[in-house]
Parts: C-alpha cells; sequence; structure tokens
C-alpha cells in the first residue's frame, strides 16, 4: 500500500508544496466545521502524508469538500483534490468507512460522514428540509422526479 500511497503523491505532486497557505486561506472548510483545525487542512493532510505515507486510517482525509479551490489557488499546481479523492477510494477498499456516508437506496459511497452532519446541521439551523442528504446524487434525482411524478399525478387527478 504505500507504493501506491507513495504514487499517488507524487502524481499530485505533493512535494510541489511551498507552504504558501493559500490553499487554506481560501478554504471554504473553515466556514462550515465549528471544530476547524490544521490537521485537516489541505497543508496538514499533505504534510502528513509526505512524513509518515500514512492517511488511509485517518480521519483527516474526510473533511476536505473537494471543490477544488486550493488546486485553483496554488501557484506550485498542487493537486490536492484529486489526491484526497484518490485516498479516500484505498481508504475505502482497505475497509476504513468509519468516516463514509453511504446512500440510503443504492448503497454508494457519495460523501464523507463529516460533510453531511455539517449539512444537516446547517438546514436544521436554517429550518430547511434534509430529506434528500442521505442520498447520492443520482439516487436524489431518481427520488426527486418520482415525488414530482406522483404529486403532478394526483394533481392532474382533480
Amino acid at each position: 500500500m504505500n507504493d501506491t500511497i507513495d504514487k499517488l503523491i507524487n502524481d499530485s505532486k505533493l512535494y510541489y508544496c511551498v507552504e504558501c497557505g493559500k490553499c487554506v486561506a481560501g478554504c471554504p472548510m473553515v466556514e462550515l466545521y465549528e471544530d476547524f483545525s490544521s490537521a485537516f487542512t489541505s497543508r496538514g493532510v499533505i504534510r502528513k502524508a509526505i512524513l509518515t505515507g500514512s492517511l488511509v486510517d485517518s480521519g483527516d482525509i474526510w473533511r476536505c469538500l473537494n471543490c477544488q479551490l486550493c488546486e485553483r489557488m496554488c501557484p506550485a499546481g498542487v493537486k490536492y483534490a484529486n489526491f484526497v479523492a484518490d485516498i479516500r477510494l484505498l481508504a475505502i477498499e482497505a475497509g476504513y468507512t468509519d468516516h463514509c456516508s453511504f446512500c440510503e437506496m443504492c448503497g454508494k459511497y457519495y460523501l464523507p460522514e463529516p460533510t453531511v452532519n455539517a449539512y444537516q446541521a446547517i438546514l436544521h439551523e436554517a429550518d430547511r428540509p434534509n430529506g434528500y442528504t442521505h442520498l447520492c446524487p443520482s439516487c436524489k434525482l431518481e427520488s426527486f422526479a418520482e415525488t414530482v411524478k406522483v404529486g403532478a399525478f394526483r394533481v392532474g387527478k382533480k
């Protein structure tokens, strides 16, 4: 597994990180997570990946929103979002799924649990429905379409 992680580190250009902090300065995680920590920022995860090579069992890789803003801001061309997506898949394959949310309809991994929990809290606080936060995008669309179809059918019967 270490060879695979080394390849991901190289392919994502993590060694190019100059620790300028632009990625962290623009990262939306600070707004989403009340317990925001440097450990799960791009710089923290890059540092841990390079120094230890051990991330698949780390909860830190599950906080990234994968918005790719850090990649757009990086002057060195680090592909952090790609790295996080790949290391997550590696973690899931290795059986580390404690921080994963799986779709209740199809059973596929769709988002990290910390992200889903944060979204649900925001929706709850805003008194908004959060009925679709437990579904992957495909099943969410299918479920919504079925709801509209059934609703439209009932309206048409009047």
